[in-house]
């Protein structure tokens, strides 16, 4: 399985996080420069960064770029790959996990918890006495760490293309997948989560996507409104799955064992 690190080449601190920890992991790595806010002109971004339910930022337009470029990649290498973001930390057990998610039959897993609660099954299909994998309806926020297949990729670029570019990870809460999966217990969370799930981590970066958006006038206000109920109404037939008996909305938790070297005493 291929493993894909994206970094901005000015966050070197970052690079240098996870350079440590990934060769502690003993994972092999090919670090994708990130797209920044000077490699797209004002033409290109604003005929991208208004489609969404409120305009995006330029950064946010760039971490879509960023990613959408490795899912490229994935298409064009026809294999799998974990995709990681430059803050994310990463469970002790990563190794023995893709080794046993590397059969499993799904265009996408998520690996990730981010302190909102998703929409999956009850029942479980377990994977090792600690890990287990939750069919995903609805994932909410982040997309620090994830495998994507091929086909997966090709959806993703499908959705695009039918509704236009989005933040990242909502872009991948609206694809349609086969058989998509969230890891349970989660083992991948990003460094502004640690303290909530009680994880030591010395090393804290701002969000590159804490920037000031462009503004727009108040008359598109109702426009963007109304994109966001239409979006939200395309999302409930998966959302109110939680309705159904086998299925839940709750908050996916870490493992903190697998994160002992920086856990809390």
């Amino acid at each position: 399985m291929d493993v894909y690190l994206i970094n901005l080449p000015k966050d070197q601190k970052r690079a240098e996080f996870q350079n440590k920890q990934l060769s502690k992991l003993g994972l092999k790595f090919n670090k994708i420069n990130a797209i920044s806010v000077n490699d797209i002109s004002q033409e290109f971004y604003k005929s991208v960064a208004f489609n969404w339910e409120r305009p995006l930022s330029k950064a946010e337009v760039c971490c879509y770029l960023s990613h959408k470029m490795i899912w490229k990649l994935i298409i064009e290498n026809n294999k799998e790959a974990l995709v990681l973001e430059d803050d994310a930390l990463i469970s002790n057990d990563i190794n023995i996990i893709l080794d046993l998610l590397k059969n499993i039959k799904s265009d996408y897993i998520n690996l990730e918890t981010r302190l909102r609660k998703k929409v999956v099954s009850k029942t479980r299909l377990s994977i090792n006495e600690n890990y287990s994998l939750r069919h995903l309806y609805y994932g909410g926020t982040g997309a620090a760490g994830y495998i994507l297949r091929p086909s997966g990729a090709k959806a993703l670029l499908n959705t695009e293309y039918k509704n236009g570019y989005a933040l990242t990870d909502s872009q991948i809460c609206r694809t349609l997948f086969k058989n998509p999966y969230q890891l349970d217990h989660a083992a991948i969370i990003q460094l502004d989560c640690c303290e909530r799930y009680l994880i030591k981590n010395e090393f804290k970066p701002l969000s590159n996507l804490r920037r000031q958006r462009d503004k727009y006038h108040y008359k598109f206000w109702f426009r963007y409104k109304f994109k966001r109920l239409i979006s939200q109404f395309k999302q409930s037939k998966r959302y109110l799955k939680i309705l159904l008996p086998d299925i839940e909305r709750t908050e996916i938790k870490p493992l903190l064992s697998s994160f002992s070297k920086n856990f809390k005493k």
